[in-house]
C-alpha cells in the first residue's frame, strides 16, 4: 500500500500537487476559523465559578433600554438583600490610563500608561484570580495588583509583589502579581487598585458609573435572587431611583441580544448571526475542497483503471485494492494537513495573524488541532470511498481493451459536483465582494470631520494637571489650528489636535 502510494505521487505528480494544494487551503481556513469559534465558544468560561457569576442590569423609571451601570447605593443596599449571594463585588472603569512610574534596581526611571480599574476587596475572590507572587491586597489603601504580563514589562520578572510604583504623585505597593486573563474575557488583563471607602460608605444615588458583580451560591437560585433585588420593600425605600434590577450571567455577556447602556463601550460583544455563519463558511471551504478531491480522483479513472483491473486479473483481492485506493486518498489528505499547519505557522509569524480577534497560534490550540486532525482523517476515507468504487467496479475484460472512458453515469455525477462546488465558490467570493464593498464604505464615509486632519494624543500625570499651558504652547505653532480636551469621544484623556497640514512623525 505504502509503495503505490509512493508510486502514485511520483506518476501523478501535478493532480497530487492539486489535491495537496487544495485540502491544505482549505484545512487551514478551517483550522484558523475553528480557532476563532472556540475562542468565542469559551467566552468568560475560563474563571472556575463562570456559571455562577452575575453582573446586576438595571432599568431606569420610564426608559426601555437597560443599563449595565450602578451606583455604590444600590451595591450597598443589595449586599444583604439575598441570602443566596455569596460574593458582591464592585468595579469602576477606566475613564483614564495611569500614568507610571517605575524605578528600578539601577535607578533607572521609567514611564508607563497602563490602564488601571478601582474595584472592591471581593473582586479577585469572585473571579478566581490565581496569584503567581503575592496575595490580594485590595483591602489596602495605596495596594494595587497587576498581572504578569504588566510585571514582565516593569521589571522584567513577574515576582514584583512588594515592590512600589509611583501613579501620578501617589506612590503603591504592588500587593501580588495575578496569572493573565485570557483574552476572550470581559474582565481586563490590567492593574486593579483599591475602591476607597469614601465612595462606598457615603452611599451615593447620583454617580452611576460602576459595574456590580455578584457570586451565587446556586446557579439554580437565579430567579429568587431577581426577585429578593426587587422585592417591594427595598424599592420602596429608593422610590424613583430604578425601575427593576436584573441579573445577566457573565458568560452570556459576550453573545446577549439585549441592547445595554455602556455595553459596546466597556464591554466585549459578540454576533450570533456572524458566529452561524463563519461556522457554515468553515464547513463549505471544507466540502468544496473534498469535492474537489473527488473530482481530480475520478478524473484520473480512464488513466488508472486498466492497471488497476490488471492487478485484478494477476489475482488481487477487489476489497484489497479498494482499501488501498481510500488509503491512497486518507495519504494524500493527512499530507495535506501538514502542509496547513505550515500554512498556519507562517500566517502566526506575519502580519495576517490579526485577520481574526482570537489570533492565530498553535501553541494553547494542540487539543483543537488534534481534533481538526481526526476529521482530516474521516475527510479523507470519506473522499476516497466513491472513487476507489468507482474505479474497481468495472470487469477486468472491458477494462483491459483499452478503449474505457468514464460511463455516462460517472460523467453525470462529475458534472453535479462541479456544479455544486463552482456555485458554492461563486456564493463565497460574491459575499466577500460585498463585505469588502461594505468594510471600505464604512472606512471612507464623509463624517463631516477631517479625520486626516486629526491627531490625537494621550496625557496624564503632571502634563494632565498642565493641560492649558500645554495647549497654549501647542497653539503657537503655524501648523495647529485647534486645540480641545475630550475625555471619551476620542479616547481617554486625550488632546485633541486639529493640524493645518498631514504631519507624520
Amino acid at each position: 500500500m505504502l509503495r503505490n502510494f509512493l508510486h502514485i505521487l511520483k506518476r501523478f505528480k501535478l493532480a497530487s500537487a492539486l489535491n495537496i494544494l487544495g485540502l491544505s487551503l482549505a484545512f487551514a481556513a478551517f483550522i484558523i476559523i475553528a480557532i476563532q469559534v472556540r475562542w468565542e465558544l469559551g467566552f468568560d468560561k475560563s474563571f472556575a465559578n463562570s456559571e455562577r457569576i452575575f453582573r446586576l442590569n438595571n432599568y431606569q423609571v420610564g426608559e426601555t433600554e437597560g443599563m449595565s451601570y450602578t451606583c455604590s447605593a444600590l451595591y450597598l443596599g443589595l449586599k444583604d438583600q439575598s441570602s443566596q449571594v455569596e460574593l458582591s463585588a464592585l468595579v469602576q472603569p477606566a475613564w483614564m490610563s495611569y500614568t507610571i512610574t517605575v524605578i528600578k534596581e539601577n535607578g533607572a526611571r521609567t514611564t508607563f500608561v497602563e490602564e488601571g480599574n478601582r474595584a472592591t476587596t471581593d473582586f479577585p475572590t469572585i473571579f478566581d484570580f490565581q496569584f503567581i507572587d503575592g496575595t490580594n491586597t485590595l483591602a489596602e489603601p495605596n495596594n494595587i495588583i497587576i498581572p504578569r504580563e504588566i510585571a514582565l514589562k516593569f521589571f522584567g520578572t513577574p515576582y514584583a509583589a512588594g515592590k512600589n510604583v509611583t501613579i501620578g504623585s501617589t506612590q503603591y505597593t504592588i500587593g501580588g502579581v495575578y496569572e493573565d486573563i485570557p483574552s476572550n474575557s470581559q474582565i481586563k488583563n490590567i492593574i486593579y487598585t483599591h475602591f476607597p471607602e469614601r465612595l462606598l460608605t457615603n452611599g451615593n444615588w447620583n454617580q452611576w458609573n460602576y459595574f456590580m458583580y455578584v457570586l451565587l451560591r446556586d446557579v439554580g437560585s437565579l430567579e429568587s435572587t431577581v426577585k429578593d433585588f426587587n422585592a417591594p420593600d427595598f424599592r420602596d425605600r429608593n422610590k424613583n431611583r430604578y425601575d427593576r434590577l436584573n441579573l445577566v450571567p457573565l458568560d452570556d455577556i459576550y453573545f446577549f441580544e439585549e441592547s445595554f447602556f455602556a455595553d459596546d463601550v466597556y464591554f466585549k460583544k459578540g454576533s450570533l448571526a456572524t458566529f452561524r455563519v463563519i461556522i457554515a463558511i468553515a464547513i463549505l471551504i471544507v466540502l468544496i475542497a473534498v469535492i474537489n478531491f473527488i473530482n481530480f480522483s475520478t478524473s484520473l479513472a480512464p488513466v488508472r483503471i486498466k492497471s488497476v483491473n490488471t492487478q485484478k486479473v494477476m489475482g488481487c483481492e477487489t476489497s484489497k485494492l479498494r482499501l488501498s485506493l481510500v488509503g491512497e486518498a486518507l495519504g494524500l489528505s493527512i499530507l495535506a494537513f501538514g502542509v496547513a499547519l505550515l500554512w498556519v505557522y507562517m500566517i502566526s509569524d506575519s502580519s495576517l495573524r490579526s485577520i481574526i480577534e482570537a489570533g492565530v497560534s498553535m501553541s494553547g490550540n494542540w487539543g483543537l488541532i488534534f481534533c481538526v486532525f481526526g476529521m482530516v482523517v474521516v475527510v479523507g476515507i470519506v473522499a476516497g470511498l466513491y472513487p476507489a468504487y468507482y474505479i474497481t467496479k468495472f470487469p477486468p475484460a472491458l477494462t483491459l481493451k483499452g478503449s474505457f472512458g468514464l460511463s455516462p453515469k460517472g460523467r453525470v455525477l462529475r458534472s453535479i459536483l462541479l456544479a455544486v462546488q463552482f456555485t458554492t465558490s461563486i456564493a463565497l467570493i460574491i459575499a466577500a465582494i460585498f463585505l469588502a464593498k461594505q468594510n471600505s464604505y464604512m472606512r471612507t464615509l464623509d463624517t463631516g470631520v477631517k479625520r486626516d486632519y486629526i491627531a490625537t494624543t494621550e496625557i496624564g500625570g503632571e502634563l494632565l494637571k498642565q493641560k492649558e499651558l500645554l495647549a497654549t504652547m501647542l497653539r503657537e505653532s503655524p501648523l495647529i489650528v485647534v486645540v480641545a480636551f475630550s475625555i471619551e469621544n476620542f479616547g481617554l484623556r486625550h488632546a485633541i489636535i486639529r493640524l493645518a497640514s498631514v504631519i507624520y512623525s
